[in-house]
């Protein structure tokens, strides 16, 4: 089966887990730019319409799709092997939901709608990945959200325990807020959480991040930006990483300490 790890996925949306301002810029009518803008330098309120019209664009399909409605495409025997994993395969099984979601009839058609449409804003993106931009704008409801917001989820929020500040920690707090919120069933909650961290913070969906890892660090700050740079190159290159694999590529000599205490 395909996976959304080995898909051409193209650069995904502003990361919200650490933006710290939003400068409108003056911008036409249009709900989709000049084909030419790179996508780093299009205003907050650019984004803010096409969010609206990308969602809005979705209700108007007949019938609209949802999550719940994907579901009811996936045979119950392959949904229910996404869900039945134990440590350590849990954590490297996250996407595997997500990607039974993507491959449905509806999915596939919301994709390629969005793409018809869209494709000036976000060009490149393949079916697969269009199919997840449409899942995270049905989560939104079309609003692209403050700095630092998701879904109604607050990045920056402190929390309320030093368990919050945890980075390891991220992708659960995202998955319980969609869920109270109603945004998410607690069967499609998982998947849900992918696909906005996919379009969102990259860096909360690396493979066992060290639970003791402070989301405020430096050391988490650098994996960070060094997971955004990647995604500028190709954003598929974030999905399945191991956090390790990312500090031995910020400090090469990691690996050299590790080879000389093997000798």
């Amino acid at each position: 089966m395909t996976s959304i790890n080995n898909q051409p996925l193209a650069a995904p949306l502003a990361n919200h887990s650490h933006i710290t301002d939003r400068h409108e810029t003056k911008t036409t009518n249009s709900a989709r730019p000049e084909p030419s803008a790179p996508p780093a330098h299009r205003s907050a309120k650019m984004y803010d319409e096409t969010y609206l019209n990308m969602y809005n664009t979705i209700q108007q399909m007949k019938p609209p799709p949802t999550l719940e409605a994907m579901r009811a495409q996936v045979p119950d025997d392959k949904w229910n092997a996404s869900l039945d994993r134990s440590k350590p395969f849990r954590e490297l099984g996250r996407s595997y939901g997500l990607s039974l979601l993507l491959q449905t009839p509806m999915a596939q058609e919301l994709g390629r709608k969005l793409k018809e449409q869209f494709e000036d804003f976000f060009p490149g993106r393949s079916d697969l990945s269009w199919a997840s931009l449409g899942i995270t704008a049905l989560l939104t409801q079309g609003k692209h959200g403050d700095p630092g917001e998701i879904a109604g989820f607050d990045f920056d929020s402190s929390g309320t325990s030093s368990w919050d500040e945890m980075a390891a920690n991220m992708f659960s707090r995202l998955k319980t807020h969609l869920i109270a919120t109603g945004r998410a069933t607690p069967e499609l909650a998982e998947a849900a959480t992918y696909a906005l961290l996919w379009n969102s913070a990259p860096e909360y969906l690396l493979n066992f991040i060290p639970e003791n890892v402070n989301r405020h660090s430096d050391t988490w700050e650098a994996v960070r930006k060094e997971i955004s740079r990647m995604s500028d190159d190709d954003n598929q290159a974030p999905l399945g990483k191991f956090y390790d694999s990312i500090l031995d590529k910020l400090d090469p000599q990691r690996v050299i300490d590790r080879q000389n205490e093997g000798v």
